[in-house]
């Protein structure tokens, strides 16, 4: 997978027609002949399998590269942006958790392929679930620049509650994970609608509403438990959502981190920089994919038998 990431983004790199060392030399004026020397002292004139070759050597000893820009090593750049990155990322997951399950799980004590909960709610639970589909849609519609810009004109400058961009405590870290955590709350309410419709069928649920146990007690004790493998297993496949989502987040809320980096570079065609994020990147994927594993078979007895 890390080969895959790494071998396409250099590739795709290669399209532009120029690089950063190019692009930047070119804005001040200064010759063709100076512009060629500076791009074979970096291997840049070097035809593109021989780079990649090299490229891939470097990989596995560790050495991601440098910056075409300023000379610093990928790897001293990474380091220095991963911790905002990681410290918005798991925020965010954590109020995805948060919003979304209890969102999913809104109104299941409605009558449901013959499973009666508590009937003093059948008053206004037919109106639950629309409203709950209509509250997912909307989640899931909303751009996160629009609503990071949103949050910013009403919390910051309206209301003066919280500062506007940059780095530092919670009060800098609420807004950007709170947008953040609405677009992952939105597939996890999905996921746990889908998860909870077939735990509702189960005969087990049932029977627990036969013996007169309560919505509250069957959802607690049967159906929130059943569901949570299911939400582990999302949250994994909102790795890839959370990276892009910091790209943006980060940009609007004028953040330090990953994303910004990423973008930065991308515009100024600083491809080792780029690349680095990506293999960075992919080794994330993978060790969520572990994590996610192991969480999986904590919570779900069937898969340690």
């Amino acid at each position: 997978m890390i080969w895959v990431s790494v071998t396409i983004s250099f590739f795709a790199l290669r399209v532009v027609p120029y690089d950063a060392i190019t692009a930047q030399l070119m804005e001040v004026g200064v010759s063709s002949e100076v512009i060629e020397v500076r791009r074979s002292a970096l291997g840049l004139d070097l035809p593109l399998v021989l780079q990649y070759l090299h490229y891939l050597g470097g990989l596995v000893q560790g050495d991601l590269g440098v910056s075409l820009l300023n000379g610093l090593p990928v790897a001293e750049l990474i380091v220095f942006n991963v911790y905002p990155t990681l410290e918005l990322a798991l925020s965010s997951l954590l109020i995805g958790c948060v919003l979304g399950v209890p969102l999913g799980m809104w109104g299941i004590a409605k009558r449901w392929d013959g499973v009666v909960g508590d009937r003093r709610l059948n008053v206004w639970l037919p109106y639950a679930l629309p409203l709950r589909n209509f509250v997912i849609a909307l989640i899931l519609s909303v751009p996160g620049y629009w609503l990071g810009t949103i949050l910013i004109w009403v919390f910051a400058l309206e209301l003066d509650w919280l500062p506007a961009s940059g780095a530092g405590g919670l009060e800098r870290l609420l807004l950007p994970a709170i947008v953040l955590g609405i677009g992952v709350a939105g597939g996890v309410a999905t996921m746990s609608v889908v998860l909870v419709g077939d735990v509702l069928r189960q005969e087990y649920v049932r029977v627990a509403y036969g013996k007169g146990l309560s919505a509250r007690s069957v959802t607690s004790k049967h159906v929130l438990r059943m569901i949570l493998p299911g939400v582990v297993a999302h949250l994994n496949t909102q790795a890839v959502f959370l990276l892009g989502g910091t790209v943006i987040t980060e940009s609007v809320f004028s953040r330090s981190g990953l994303g910004r980096l990423l973008l930065d570079a991308a515009v100024r065609q600083d491809f080792p920089v780029v690349q680095g994020v990506v293999v960075w990147s992919s080794c994330m994927v993978l060790l969520a994919n572990v994590v996610t594993t192991v969480m999986q078979t904590i919570l779900d007895p069937r898969i340690r038998s």
